[in-house]
């Protein structure tokens, strides 16, 4: 007795994968670029990461501690 495959739905292919393709989308934007300005010159350098979700927060936020012990604070693009 041979068993035959079940057909599946395409809601139950599509429907996931749209999710983790929109959760996918919206993690790689959520390390936005920081400013920080040397209030002595007032140069702007702006720190930012590649990568994936993780890493990306922590090497932004290790540049920031950086440029912090050198005297630089954040700042807003407007300023």
């Amino acid at each position: 007795m041979s068993l035959s495959p079940r057909p599946v739905s395409a809601a139950r292919v599509i429907i996931p994968v749209s999710l983790l393709a929109a959760i996918s989308a919206l993690l790689s934007a959520c390390a936005p670029p920081i400013l920080m300005k040397n209030p002595q010159t007032n140069e702007i350098a702006q720190c930012y990461a590649a990568g994936d979700v993780i890493r990306r927060w922590h090497d932004r936020d290790v540049c920031v501690e950086k440029y912090q012990k050198l005297g630089w604070v954040k700042t807003e693009a407007s300023e």
